[in-house]
């Protein structure tokens, strides 16, 4: 993976062999428009916060193929730390049973 930074947004590039064994993560915003979340902490961290900044607050953090169906739901702007690392620990998890 190698990474190019642009002003503020860092763009990570990526093989088709790693893309293909990735998990599909998606946040379900509070407007029910789905986004997909990268399979990586540090860049779910930062896209999720900035879902928070716009006001996507009370949204769902899942994966479809992941057998478990973990679903994690978000609950204002007084929990989004937790939430955040909820996300994380759902994500290594995910990175793990699919490496």
């Amino acid at each position: 993976m190698t990474e190019q930074t642009d002003l503020q947004i860092t763009y990570r590039f990526v093989r088709a062999s790693e893309i293909a064994s990735m998990p599909k993560i998606y946040y379900m915003r509070d407007n029910h428009e789905f986004m997909v979340v990268p399979c990586d902490p540090g860049a779910a961290e930062d896209i999720l916060r900035q879902e928070f900044d716009e006001g996507y607050t009370h949204g769902i953090l899942f994966c479809r193929e992941d057998p478990g169906g973990f679903v994690l739901h978000a609950h204002g702007h007084e929990n989004l730390e937790e939430f955040i690392e909820e996300a994380r620990k759902l994500i290594e998890y995910l990175k793990r049973t699919r490496a």
